[in-house]
């Protein structure tokens, strides 16, 4: 059975219980949705790289790329991490209608979302 939901009155963060970072040991599987439309192949390819330098563990990662009708069709680039490339067809709504189709999608319940050309750093 999954642990309650943290308790947080008004949504204060800062009464949440925190360990230190040198005791943080990942164990929940996070999905990252990514809507892509005409993204350059080198500019997803450096945000790919970038998830890939993270340290949490990539067998807790999945990958979610939602293609919003980009012609020709998105091409994943290699990567080391468990990448799942969605299409949709371009109807208007794009950003909104690719993250919920990747929430849809996702194996985890804990999805975060990026745009195609962000570079996070670890």
């Amino acid at each position: 059975m999954p642990p309650a939901p943290a308790q947080v009155p008004y949504n204060d963060w800062r009464r949440l219980p925190v360990a230190p970072l040198a005791a943080f040991v990942p164990t929940e599987p996070v999905s990252l949705v990514i809507p892509c439309h005409q993204v350059p192949a080198d500019t997803l390819a450096k945000t790919l790289a970038a998830l890939e330098r993270q340290r949490y563990p990539r067998r807790l990662v999945e990958v979610v790329l939602v293609d919003d009708g980009s012609e020709p069709p998105l091409q994943a680039p290699p990567s080391p991490l468990r990448v799942k490339v969605l299409r949709q067809p371009r109807r208007g709504y794009g950003t909104w209608r690719a993250r919920n189709a990747g929430v849809a999608a996702a194996a985890h319940d804990i999805v975060l979302f990026l745009d195609a050309d962000e570079v996070v750093d670890e």
